[in-house]
This record gives structure tokens, C-alpha cells and sequence, in this order.
């Protein structure tokens, strides 16, 4: 794979690995690159978990439609980072049942989902300026769409983080702080000095056009903004709206087993006492539901998509609305 010279073209790493399905082989991580003129190294990036596949089709439908000439600098798109898990439609790998989210900087003798870690944060973040990664609520939820700045003691990383989430162009925009993990692509960006955002859109284990779209506009606007694609980035008419999850206690969880019947939609206001949605007793139908109510006032962000939920299950995440950072 020529990571180097002009055009556009794909390829693959491959990770030896030995088990009782691949005794022999390896397993492959699909990458691509396009390289034009002089200009910084961006890596765009899907399909860290497996079951989020609006990023995967963004980067996959960008790479086949870009030309090579309208690029300035390099752009390495990982679309299925996370390829076992991507093949089989899994938030964790087949593999060694690893979230890769929660597995950098990884280890190069490690696991295959640490050596794909590790092959990120050692090899190529190093050659890069800037990151994109991809996200969805999978199977699982269903997120509005929402642009994320990681706010670090590092101010002019956290400040450089804010401009590319507000220039992605989501109507939300989430400012993580001390609740993310520091096993995710984020921190690996962050060891690497990099600048980064990660952004959710949609999920549900499905495709919707309208979100599709989301992700496509602002794949365009990062990179225009970045300088790397020509064009200049669609403004949005008025500020996005910024949001925190500054406690575990604004995310809604499932209290027992049950049928869970939700009340409210991602992207709208809600108030703290009114009810979010009941867990139905399906197999005790002399019980009444449970009914769920909202912990604080805010923006709901994300949406259980299951109609079976477990106990300790996620049902809804509330984000309570902040000024941006220049204005506290």
C-alpha cells in the first residue's frame, strides 16, 4: 500500500493471527488514502464498533466520489476499523469479544482488537494532524446527531477540538470532559497531540437517508474547514447547541427486565419529573409498568432502541445545555 504518492487507492493491513477458525491467515483491516499536493494528514475513521454503520457508508460513499484533484495534503480513511466486528454486525469483535473503544493505545502482541489499537495509535496517528471518528448508537440506541469536543487541561487542543465540532455542522454539539474513557480513539489523539472530534449520528442498526446526509455534509465541512478539500464549509444560519454530561446521573437506566416503552425523542427538550417512558412486567402481567421518569432538564441526546430491555440496560442519556467554553 503507497501511502505516499499522488491518487487515490485502497489496500488493507493484516494481522497475523492464529485460532481455531484462522489457523493460518490473517486478518484484514480495509484502509484507503487520497494524496494531492502539499497539506496536512487527516485520518477519518468508521466502524470502531461494528454494529454503527452510518460512518462506514459516509467514508466509503466520500472516497468513491471524491476526486484526487480537489485534495490538498492526505487523507487516510479507515472506514471498518473494527472488521471482525463490522462482518458480523457486532459492537465487540468476534475475535476476543474487545470493544475496541475501550482498548487503546493497544498492545502490537496483544489481541487483535489491541493490535488494531495499537496499529492507530503508534503508526498512524503519528504521521497525522487531525482526526474524525465516526459513531452511532448501533443496535442498541438511537443518537441525535451531535458533533464531540473533548475539553482537556490542554486548552489549545480543547479550543481547536471546538472549532472542527462546531464546523461539522450538527445542530448539537456535546463538550466531554472527565466521564470519557481514556481507553478511546480520543485519548489516543490526545497522547499523539492531535486535535479530534468524534460525532454520533443515528443508529438503531439502520441507515436513514436524513442522517446519512448529516455525516456526508460534514465529512466535506471538516476537511474544507481543514483546508484539505476544496470549498468552503456550509454555515449554519444560528450557534449549535452545546450540551454536557457532567454526572452518571443524567443517563436513564433500566431498573428490572421488561417491555420498554419510551416517551420522548432525541434532539428535544425535556423536564426533570415528567416521564420518559415504562418498563412494561411482561412476564408478571399482574404488575403495573414502571414508569421512568426524566432525572434532570435538558436536551435528550440518545434513545434505548430495544423493545427488550435488561436491568442496568441504557434508556436514555440527558444532556444539560452549557454556554461554550469562551463564554464561561
Amino acid at each position: 500500500m503507497d501511502f505516499v504518492s499522488p491518487g487515490k487507492r485502497s489496500g488493507e493491513f493484516r494481522f497475523k493471527y492464529s485460532n481455531n477458525e484462522l489457523a493460518l491467515g490473517y486478518i484484514p483491516i480495509p484502509v484507503a488514502t487520497i494524496v494531492n499536493g502539499t497539506g496536512p494528514t487527516v485520518l477519518m475513521i468508521g466502524g470502531v464498533h461494528g454494529d454503527e454503520f452510518e460512518g462506514p457508508v459516509a467514508l466509503l460513499n466520500f472516497f468513491h466520489h471524491i476526486i484526487p484533484s480537489q485534495v490538498h495534503g492526505r487523507i487516510i480513511i479507515l472506514p471498518a476499523l473494527n472488521f471482525p466486528a463490522v462482518n458480523v454486525a457486532s459492537r465487540v469483535s468476534p475475535w476476543d469479544d474487545g470493544n475496541l473503544n475501550r482498548a487503546f493505545p493497544g498492545d502490537a502482541d496483544g489481541s487483535p482488537t489491541e493490535m488494531i489499537a495499537n496499529l492507530v495509535e503508534t503508526a498512524i496517528m503519528p504521521v497525522c494532524e487531525t482526526v474524525l471518528d465516526l459513531h452511532s448508537g448501533g443496535k442498541a440506541a438511537w443518537f441525535a446527531p451531535c458533533s464531540m469536543a473533548m475539553q482537556y487541561d490542554d486548552a489549545i487542543i480543547s479550543e481547536k477540538n471546538l472549532e472542527l465540532a462546531v464546523v461539522f455542522g450538527t445542530e448539537l454539539v456535546w463538550l466531554m470532559g472527565d466521564l470519557n474513557d481514556n481507553r478511546s480513539v480520543n485519548h489516543g489523539a490526545l497522547r499523539n497531540n492531535l486535535p479530534m472530534i468524534s460525532v454520533e449520528l443515528g443508529g438503531g442498526g439502520q441507515i436513514t437517508p436524513e442522517v446519512l446526509r448529516v455525516g456526508e455534509v460534514g465529512i466535506r465541512n471538516f476537511l474544507q474547514y481543514l483546508g484539505v478539500l476544496d470549498g468552503e464549509p456550509q454555515r449554519r444560519s444560528h450557534p449549535p447547541n452545546y450540551l454536557r454530561i457532567k454526572t452518571s446521573s443524567q443517563s436513564i437506566y433500566a431498573s428490572h427486565r421488561g417491555l420498554f416503552e419510551p416517551n420522548f425523542t432525541p434532539g428535544k427538550n425535556v423536564t426533570a419529573g415528567n416521564v420518559a417512558g415504562y418498563i412494561h412486567h411482561f412476564e408478571d402481567i399482574s404488575n403495573p409498568p414502571t414508569e421512568i421518569r426524566f432525572p434532570v432538564d435538558g436536551v435528550a441526546m440518545a434513545r434505548c432502541h430495544r423493545g427488550l430491555v435488561e436491568r442496568g440496560e441504557l434508556l436514555g442519556m440527558i444532556g444539560m445545555e452549557v454556554d461554550p467554553p469562551s463564554k464561561q
